[in-house]
């Protein structure tokens, strides 16, 4: 069962804070400012995590939920007990916001663990995308 590090984020700012950075940072056990803040990367996040991850051999998945929360058929990258970056509304108001989550054992839930800000209210209802470290090798094409 993967452990993760307690990172808090320091960014605030609705929709631009650094909740992203403070779970990657959790996932590979580092301190904050040990990573970027991918939401202020004019190239977007996504190729931001992925430039950040290249050299230590690992890339993001992102894996859209439906709206209910459940996983769609294809879980191969998602392993029960593994840890995962989990997206969705965040109870603050009308924003997202990134926690880090736990695949249950049936691999199509999730069990939220650590939540990068100070509250630790989570998520307000169902997540909308989980994003997986996958080493490079065996990533999606």
């Amino acid at each position: 069962m993967a452990t993760v590090r307690q990172v808090r984020q320091t960014d605030f700012t609705a929709a631009k804070g650094n909740s992203l950075q403070a779970c990657i940072a959790s996932l590979r056990g580092v301190e904050l400012d040990a990573v970027p803040n991918f939401i202020l990367d004019p190239s977007g996040y996504m190729p931001a995590i992925n430039r950040y991850l290249a050299p230590q051999g690992l890339t993001f998945e992102k894996i859209n939920l439906a709206a209910d929360g459940s996983v769609p058929a294809d879980t191969s990258l998602l392993q029960p007990g593994s840890a995962v970056v989990l997206r969705g509304k965040s109870p603050r108001g009308d924003f997202g916001h990134v926690v880090v989550a736990r695949v249950e054992a049936s691999g199509q839930a999730f069990e939220p663990i650590m939540d990068p800000h100070p509250d630790d209210a989570f998520l307000d209802g169902p997540g909308q995308w989980v994003g997986v470290l996958v080493p490079t090798a065996i990533a999606r094409a």
